[in-house]
């Protein structure tokens, strides 16, 4: 991962990319269940990545704003929060819902955008 080498390091993160990524493959499994649809009628070919952020708290008084309204494009996201609460998402009625309480072994699951796609032309098709 590095050329310096951070053997430890580089160990950890390849074990918690691929336990996340077994965790994805098993969420996205239920929801297909959840739908009534058999394991391989909803083909999803992905890549998983794993990205790591460290967000700053704002100083008071600053608008307290990281990133902008938005949807994901990848399949699935899964977000581990740590220290920094501040993930707020936007539900069907257009209000926003803070993510709070959040303990450190919590893991938050974003459907993305192709996935809701592929969800939503299922139900039309099957009706």
């Amino acid at each position: 991962m590095w050329p310096e080498g951070h053997p430890r390091f580089c160990d950890t993160i390849h074990t918690m990319g691929t336990q996340l990524e077994v965790l994805n493959k098993l969420i996205l499994l239920m929801i297909i269940d959840s739908y009534g649809l058999a394991e391989d009628s909803l083909k999803i070919n992905y890549t998983t990545s794993m990205r790591m952020m460290k967000y700053m708290t704002p100083p008071p008084g600053e608008y307290e704003i990281g990133l902008f309204a938005h949807t994901d494009k990848p399949v699935s996201t899964i977000i581990c929060e740590d220290q920094i609460l501040g993930l707020e998402i936007e539900v069907n009625d257009g209000q926003w819902i803070k993510l709070t309480n959040l303990s450190p072994s919590s893991f938050v699951f974003m459907v993305g955008d192709p996935l809701k796609v592929c969800l939503y032309i299922w139900l039309i098709f099957k009706f």
